[in-house]
C-alpha cells in the first residue's frame, strides 16, 4: 500500500504543479486534477463540487464522464452521497449503488462511487467524487490515496483563485517539483521534512524550520522534526496549547506571519534564534489531518526581494499542507 500511494502522491505533485505553470485558471486545476484521479482509481466517471457562497449548496466546477441534464449539477448540504461527504466531513465509499437509499444516480449503469472532502485551512470547500460501472470497484487505498490528494489540491485552489501565487510561480513551480521528488523516495517523516526545507529554504530564505506534534499524553506539541536545529536542543523544547505564537496557532487553527519576532510580545524564542541585535519574520501555521489539528509548522524568514509578504505567506501555507500529507502518509504506512 505505501509503496502505491507514495508512487501516486509524487506523480500527482509533478503533474499538478505543472498544470500550474501552464494554466492561468484555477478551473483548469481542477480538470487536471479529476483526470488525474479518475485514471490513478481506474473509474469510469467523476465530478469536483465546490461550496457556494452561501455554504448551503454544492455547484459542479469540473465533471468528466457524467451526462449533466442542463449542463449543471447543484446539491444541497446533505443530498446524496456527495452532499452527506459535504455535511459530515467524511469520505464515503459505495460498493453497490442500489443498496444505498440516498444515491443519486446520474448515470443509469454506475454501481460504485467514492466521495472524499476536500478542506482547506481546516474548512470545507468542496467535494471530489469518482464513478465505476462495476460494482466493488473501489478500495480504502483508493480513499486514502483520493483523501491525500484532495486536501493537497484544496490547499493549491483556494489560494491560486485571489492570483496571489501567480506572481512567483516559477520560482514556486521549481520547488514543488523538488519536493515531488523526495516525497517519491522517502516514507520517513523526519528526512521528508528536512530534505522539503533544505530545498525551501534556499529558494525563499528561511531558516531554522520546525514540525511540531500534539502528543497527548503529555498535552504538549514537541518537535517530531526539524532544520537546522541540534537534536539535543530539540527535545527540550515544547509548548502547551495556546502558550506563545506556536500554541496560540495550534488553538486557532490559523496561519500567522509576524513580520518583526522581536517585537512580538506573544514570541517566547524559546530556539534562541532571534538574537537581541537583529531580527526575523516568523511564519506558522497549524498541520491538519483532515480537520483535526495535529501539530504546527514554522519557520523564520529573512527580508524576502522582489516577492511580496503576502505571496510567500500563501506559498508557505500550501507547503504546510503538503507537510500534513506527508503525516497522513507515514499514518497510513504504520
Amino acid at each position: 500500500m505505501s509503496v502505491k500511494i507514495t508512487e501516486l502522491a509524487a506523480r500527482f505533485v509533478e503533474e499538478i504543479t505543472s498544470a500550474m505553470n501552464r494554466l492561468e485558471d484555477p478551473e483548469e486545476i481542477l480538470d487536471t486534477l479529476l483526470s488525474d484521479c479518475i485514471e490513478a482509481t481506474e473509474a469510469d466517471s467523476g465530478s469536483i463540487m465546490l461550496l457556494d457562497s452561501t455554504g448551503e449548496y454544492l455547484e459542479a466546477r469540473a465533471v468528466r464522464g457524467l451526462n449533466i441534464i442542463g449542463g449543471k449539477l447543484r446539491l444541497r448540504m446533505g443530498e446524496g452521497v456527495t452532499g452527506w461527504v459535504a455535511r459530515e466531513g467524511k469520505s464515503r465509499l459505495v460498493s453497490n449503488a442500489s443498496e444505498e437509499s440516498d444515491y443519486i444516480r446520474l448515470k443509469e449503469d454506475l454501481q460504485s462511487e467514492l466521495a472524499v472532502p476536500m478542506v482547506a485551512r481546516g474548512e470545507l470547500i468542496g467535494v471530489l467524487s469518482v464513478d465505476a460501472l462495476r460494482a466493488g470497484a473501489f478500495t480504502q487505498e483508493d480513499a486514502d490515496f483520493l483523501n491525500i490528494m484532495a486536501n493537497l489540491a484544496a490547499q493549491i485552489f483556494a489560494r491560486l483563485e485571489d492570483n496571489r501565487l501567480l506572481k512567483v510561480r516559477d520560482r514556486f513551480h521549481r520547488v514543488m517539483m523538488e519536493i515531488s521528488r523526495v516525497v517519491s523516495h522517502s516514507l520517513r517523516l523526519d528526512e521528508v521534512f528536512r530534505e522539503i526545507m533544505t530545498i525551501t529554504e534556499k529558494a525563499f530564505r528561511l531558516h531554522r524550520s520546525t514540525l511540531f506534534l500534539y502528543n497527548r499524553e503529555e498535552d504538549a506539541l514537541k518537535i517530531a522534526a526539524s532544520s537546522g536545529i541540534d537534536e539535543r536542543e530539540a527535545l527540550s523544547i515544547k509548548y502547551a496549547p495556546g502558550e506563545g505564537v506556536t500554541g496560540g496557532v495550534f488553538n486557532s487553527k490559523k496561519a500567522i506571519f509576524i513580520p518583526s519576532a522581536r517585537n512580538e510580545p506573544g514570541f517566547l524564542n524559546r530556539m534562541k534564534t532571534v538574537p537581541e541585535s537583529g531580527d526575523m519574520g516568523y511564519f506558522c501555521c497549524p498541520i491538519f489531518s483532515g480537520t483535526e489539528v495535529v501539530g504546527v509548522f514554522s519557520t523564520f524568514t529573512h527580508p524576502q526581494t522582489g516577492i511580496d509578504p503576502d505571496s510567500v505567506l500563501e506559498f508557505l501555507e500550501i507547503l504546510g499542507s503538503i507537510i500534513s500529507q506527508a503525516i497522513t502518509i507515514q499514518r497510513l504506512v504504520q
